[in-house]
């Protein structure tokens, strides 16, 4: 088999025409709503990974050893007592007992 200059100037010119269609589906590949002005919609079924901005303290979450906790302190002296207590007929209708009686 052989290919004359013309013939090899084509498929030379083939490869190149292909190499540039390949780069060009690459960069659409790489491309999604972070990094271009594409919308969420057409990224796909991948979410993205979240990354966080803050540096890792090295400390385990919540309250750290030895932290003084805080609660709502009760009254000492209060100075009226009201007695609450529910009404006769639930809002679905039901009876409601009270443990008096």
């Amino acid at each position: 088999m052989k290919l004359d200059h013309k013939e090899i100037e084509r498929l030379t010119d083939e490869v190149a025409a292909l190499r540039d269609q390949r780069d060009k589906f690459k960069a659409m590949l790489s491309k999604n709503s972070a990094n271009s002005s594409k919308p969420p919609s057409t990224d796909g079924f991948r979410k993205a990974k979240a990354k966080s901005l803050r540096q890792q303290s090295g400390k385990k979450p919540g309250g750290q050893w030895g932290h003084p906790g805080r609660t709502i302190e009760l009254f000492q002296n209060p100075t009226k007592i009201i007695e609450k207590k529910p009404e006769s007929v639930c809002s679905c209708g039901g009876m409601i007992q009270c443990g008096d009686g």
